[in-house]
């Protein structure tokens, strides 16, 4: 197969690799030459009832040695063959719960495991079957974490990974969303593991004689089994509540008194779904687990939330960095995900665009209106730069594997899906629709009709048009705006065009609401209009002159705007709209007059004010422009009595720009002194452009600071492409070549290969380099390995990335691949 192109480049992925705000992981993202296959939900052909998993688990040997007893009732008459999903095991005995044997086949290639039934039943009969089982170094669903030579203080672990189809490789099982059943996870592990699964826990015995423990957890609320999790290692238990629920958190004692700093949030969290859902957290318990190497941010299992262990971090990484987005969003799946679940990977927006609105709503409620505002900004942009990448509806079926469908297209696209919905219907009926849609489908699996009908029965609204456009089809509008002024009639004549290119995917015409606000002297008022035309004119009449004029006040709808305004009204709207994104759009604007000194001096007032600190960094860029010693005092003026991180990292980002002595001076004092590790790394990476003369000495002392996950040290790094061609080049590649083996944190390494394969060019050794490191057994290094030999290669890595396509099965990693194999393949033909 032959998949191209990246659209997410290495920047910005391993950028954001450790955002934890967002609980999927940052990753590349392909388009194919030919659709991917459909994928149509899965019939059934019975329901499961009860899944009972029993497990033995060494950590040090990775052995699963288990019995799986699945309780179900046929669907369908003359049921003659039981029919389990099965992969890399080696299956011993398979038999009715009365310990009657049965037949059975397995295949190993096309993962099922037919069971042949002692005769015809029916949907009037119940069955429990249980089949024992090996497993032995499973490659996907249950993952073993060991220490070794280049890591020898990794804790042994043991943690699984069920979404979206992969907890068939540690228990045979249904594994497929669209069935539901309760659960027990009884495992014996080592006498020093804690064991966290879902439900509740029953009991703990020990034998003593043997060194073991055995867990036995108990999920009573039905389920789909890619939610059944088991984590297993040594942990300290934190306890807290929310009402009578106990909310656990299972940390390690070397960072235990860190935790709160992570999870303090998540009772007010509980609180504030509990009551604007409308329905109380419908679970006995709510664990939060840490893991090592963990292949996502964050994994809703039911219950039992299994995070990156890179979510605690100490108080200084605490003036930049929350783990309150990602506890929120993984929080949220336990309404949207686990009570109400997809019925296929088809309507996954229903999961993730929902986990991840309900993150923003959360910080509107924690920390207002403005970070609501700029949180679904940052997915409206998000959603658009992915359609413009890679175009595909939010509900879409065609994939090659399902985690192909887990990216933008459903969790930002999806989230500001929710928003325009909100806006349509108003707060008081929006919530109302949730609520419905929450105790109509509760326990069991939806689809995003199911969703359209809930909110036509609430209220009566008859969304089928929105749907269509926004789920079923993809793109957005963009809206080309103008308007004229009548003063003898005293009437507004506002023209808008939709100019997006339509085709197969993208409708001719968005049918929308808008709100126009539109400020005189005398007043403001704001109307809505409703868009149903490629271009329409609207009219107002108004008692003077415009003083502003904004389309689509608070930016509810995914769009691009091209809205022609003049100087002095983009200054007017800058400092007047009474909407904060509204004021961003007006500076963002200003950027391109940013010559001109009354935009220089609204600036300058912006930046001094305490205005939202997202219009002040857009600012700040903005005098970034100037280059001139002016500016650059007074931003540094700024950056000393400046309280606010988040300003403090764009001033000296900014000050990149403006290359004075003093400016090299005051940054490498930001590096000495700044209490924040993130501000650091953005001084070290401005001095180094700045100061060409010491640039070699600044990145080397940068090297050797540790941070809150090695910011400074990947920065530092990154700026070591500067030597190519210069006379340092061979220490810079020396370094890089230190800081890409194992034994140095993933991120680090991450940075320096691909700093390193810039090298490549120049210095045929280093793909070598490069590719005797790609059986490395860290997730995203490996596949930013992939990734660069698509760049560096030849004939050899070619022929592996080949074989590698074969040996390799997470569908993120199957991506890298056969990318790479496309650049390569077109290299090589010249």
């Amino acid at each position: 197969m032959k998949k191209f192109k990246i659209f997410v480049s290495l920047v910005l992925i391993f950028a954001l690799f450790f955002n934890l705000s967002l609980a999927q992981r940052p990753r590349i993202y392909y388009k194919s030459p030919t659709p991917p296959p459909e994928h149509p939900t899965r019939e059934r052909t019975y329901d499961v009832i009860h899944i009972k998993i029993e497990v033995k688990l060494d950590e040090k040997q990775k052995t699963v040695d288990g019995k799986v007893t699945t309780k179900f009732v046929p669907l369908r008459p003359d049921f003659k063959v039981f029919e389990l999903d099965a992969a890399e095991m080696k299956i011993g005995k398979v038999y009715f719960v009365n310990g009657k044997p049965l037949n059975f086949d397995f295949d190993s290639l096309a993962q099922k495991l037919k069971i042949y039934l002692d005769r015809a039943y029916s949907f009037r009969d119940t069955l429990s079957v249980v089949v024992e089982y090996f497993v032995s170094n499973p490659r996907k669903g249950l993952y073993f974490i060991q220490p070794d030579s280049a890591y020898p203080d990794k804790p042994y672990q043991i943690w699984s990974q069920g979404q979206p189809e992969d907890n068939h490789y540690w228990f045979p099982c249904y594994d497929f969303p669209n069935d539901k059943a309760t659960s027990e996870v009884i495992a014996t592990v080592n006498k020093n593991f804690v064991v966290i699964s879902n439900g509740k826990l029953l009991s703990v015995k020990e034998d003593r004689k043997r060194g073991l423990k055995t867990y036995h957890w108990f999920m009573d609320k039905p389920h789909s089994s890619y939610l059944i999790s088991i984590v297993a290692g040594e942990y300290v238990k934190l306890q807290d509540y929310y009402l009578d629920i106990p909310l656990e958190y299972y940390v390690y004692k070397t960072n235990a008194k860190y935790a709160k700093l992570s999870f303090e949030k998540t009772p007010e969290i509980m609180k504030f779904f509990s009551e604007k859902i409308g329905y109380k957290y419908p679970y006995n318990k709510y664990a939060q687990t840490i893991v090592e190497d963990f292949i996502y941010g964050g994994m809703e299992n039911i219950t039992a939330t299994t995070l990156t262990s890179t979510t605690i971090h100490d108080e200084r990484a605490h003036l930049d960095v929350s783990s309150d987005g990602l506890v929120a969003h993984e929080m949220a799946h336990q309404w949207w995900g686990d009570l109400l679940t997809c019925r296929s990977w088809e309507h996954a927006w229903l999961n993730e665009g929902f986990a991840t609105y309900f993150t923003a709503l959360y910080f509107e409620y924690a920390r207002g209106k403005d970070e609501f505002q700029y949180s679904v900004y940052n997915m409206q942009r998000t959603a658009k730069f992915a359609d413009m990448s890679d175009k595909k509806p939010t509900v879409w079926n065609r994939y090659f594997d399902p985690t192909d469908l887990f990216g933008p297209h459903i969790y930002q696209r999806g989230g500001a899906i929710l928003n325009m919905i909100r806006f349509i219907l108003g707060d008081e009926l929006f919530w109302k629709a949730i609520n419905y849609y929450a105790r109509k489908y509760e326990y069991q699996n939806v689809e995003t009709n199911d969703f359209k009908i809930a909110i036509e029965e609430a209220t009566g609204y008859n969304l089928k048009w929105f749907f269509d456009q926004w789920l079923y089809k993809a793109g957005y509008p963009i809206f080309e705006v103008s308007y004229v002024y009548n003063d003898t009639t005293k009437t507004l004549r506002l023209t808008v065009e939709q100019i997006q290119v339509a085709d197969s995917l993208t409708p001719e015409v968005f049918k929308t609401p808008v709100d126009v606000e539109i400020t005189t002297k005398e007043s403001s008022k704001t109307y809505r209009i409703f868009i149903s035309e490629r271009k329409q004119t609207f009219d107002f009449s108004v008692n003077s002159k415009p003083l502003m004029v904004i389309f689509d006040k608070g930016n509810w709808i995914l769009k691009d705007l091209f809205f022609e305004k003049s100087k002095d009204e983009l200054i007017y709207q800058a400092l007047n709209a009474s909407e904060m994104i509204d004021r961003l759009w007006a500076v963002q604007e200003l950027g391109r007059m940013v010559d001109k000194k009354d935009v220089v001096d609204v600036m300058m007032k912006l930046i001094k004010s305490g205005e939202f600190y997202a219009v002040r960094q857009e600012a700040i860029n903005n005098l970034g422009k100037l280059k001139d010693e002016s500016t650059a005092r007074f931003l540094i003026d700024v950056f000393k009595n400046e309280q606010d991180s988040k300003v403090r990292r764009s001033i000296v980002e900014a000050l990149k720009e403006f290359k004075f002595d003093f400016v090299a001076k005051f940054l490498a004092e930001v590096i000495e002194n700044d209490k924040s590790y993130y501000v650091i790394a953005s001084a070290v990476n401005s001095l180094a452009l700045i100061d060409s003369v010491n640039r070699m000495s600044v990145i080397k002392n940068a090297l050797a600071m540790d941070s809150h996950q090695e910011i400074i040290r990947t920065t530092a790094l990154r700026r070591l492409s500067d030597f190519k061609n210069t006379k340092y080049e061979k220490e810079a590649i020396d370094i890089l070549k230190k800081y890409s083996v194992r034994g140095n944190h993933p991120s680090v390494r991450i940075t320096a290969i691909s700093t390193l394969s810039i090298f490549a060019d120049k210095e045929p050794s280093i793909k070598d380099f490069i590719f005797g490191m790609v059986n490395t057994p860290e997730f995203f290094v490996r596949m930013v390995i992939y990734n660069v030999l698509g760049d560096i290669g030849d004939q050899e890595v070619l022929n592996y990335l080949k074989l590698a396509e074969k040996k390799e099965l997470d569908g993120r990693m199957l991506q890298a691949i056969w990318d790479a194999i496309a650049r390569l393949e077109r290299k090589l033909k010249g």
